[in-house]
């Protein structure tokens, strides 16, 4: 269901009512933060947040309400087959994924290439190592490749660098 509102006012009413509720799976679908045709970009939480929506709005499989304000529903987006087939990639620990294609997918999505990663939407190379922040993440990842294969992808903290949890698969959105 997608519940649509005059206003952002309006439609964070509606989130926290159903919250209360419970039981009902609420996705939100942030609105522009800038006047359209302003020659200004959105700041990029809100563009984040926005792409994590729409990739749940396409692939969630249990029924949800997705609230957005009109305004965030006139905004273009990527047609559905062209953001989940081209601007989405999986990895998946074991599987094959070349090195070079890898990071040009990053690149080509949005991604900016730092020293260290510390914000969303940026990645660093470390030898056979890939450190990125994709916006889905609460704390970015560490990709390590061999042989063109991914060996373990780990979640690890901003603060200190350091790894502490491995996961199987990761879901890369665009930045």
């Amino acid at each position: 269901i997608l519940l649509v509102t005059p206003t952002p006012k309006i439609a964070n009413e509606i989130i926290q009512d159903l919250n209360f509720v419970g039981q009902i799976k609420l996705l939100e679908f942030p609105p522009l933060d800038t006047l359209p045709y302003y020659r200004l970009s959105q700041h990029l939480d809100i563009s984040f947040a926005k792409i994590v929506t729409l990739y749940r709005m396409l692939s969630e499989k249990t029924p949800f309400i997705a609230v957005a304000p009109i305004k965030s529903v006139l905004a273009k987006v990527p047609p559905r087959g062209e953001f989940l087939g081209k601007h989405i990639e999986y990895l998946h620990v074991g599987e094959q994924a070349p090195w070079e294609q890898f990071v040009r997918f990053l690149e080509a999505t949005g991604y900016q290439r730092v020293d260290l990663v510390e914000d969303k939407g940026t990645f660093s190379l470390r030898g056979n190592i890939i450190d990125l922040y994709v916006p889905m993440q609460e704390d970015p990842v560490r990709v390590e490749f061999e042989d063109e294969r991914v060996v373990t992808i780990k979640l690890f903290r901003v603060e200190s660098q350091r790894s502490y949890e491995p996961i199987r698969e990761l879901v890369i959105l665009p930045a």
